[in-house]
C-alpha cells in the first residue's frame, strides 16, 4: 500500500472520529523519506473532517527542523532531563543490586559509581 493510499485511508477513517497521531524518533526514519512522511501527515490534518493533531518527537537533523519550522515546536535539550536520567538510573542500578540481577550483588561502592556514572554520561540525554 502507498502512502497516498494510507493517508486517503487514515482520513476516511477520520471522518467519524477526532485523532491524536504520534510519531516518535521521526529522525530514525530514512532521511529520503521523511518528506513524504511530513506531507502525509499535513494533509490528513488539511483534508481531515474531524480534529487531528499531531506529535512528533525527533532530534533536530536540519531538514526536521526547516520542515517542521512553521508548526509549534518544544525544543528539549538533554540537560533538561539529566535529573531525571540520573534519578533512573541509581534506582535500577540499586534495584538490580539489591535483587542480586547485577554481578549476583557483589558490585563494590566503587564499581557502583563507574556503572551509574557510565550509564548517565552514555545515555546523552535519553
Amino acid at each position: 500500500m502507498s502512502v497516498e493510499d494510507s493517508t486517503e485511508l487514515i482520513i476516511a477513517l477520520l471522518d467519524d472520529n477526532p485523532a491524536t497521531i504520534v510519531i516518535d524518533a521521526l529522525d530514525e526514519c530514512q532521511e529520503s523519506r521523511r518528506y513524504e512522511l511530513i506531507k502525509a501527515l499535513n494533509d490528513i490534518v488539511n483534508k481531515s473532517a474531524n480534529l487531528v493533531k499531531v506529535f512528533v518527537s525527533s532530534r533536530d537533523d536540519i531538514d526536521i527542523v526547516l520542515e517542521l519550522a512553521d508548526a509549534p515546536n518544544i525544543f528539549i535539550s538533554a540537560s533538561d532531563n539529566r535529573k531525571d536520567i540520573e534519578d533512573f538510573v541509581h534506582h535500577e542500578v540499586n534495584y538490580a543490586i539489591k535483587h542480586r540481577r547485577l554481578l549476583r550483588g557483589q558490585v563494590s561502592d566503587e564499581l557502583k559509581s563507574r556503572i551509574t556514572s557510565t550509564l548517565i554520561d552514555g545515555a546523552h540525554g535519553m
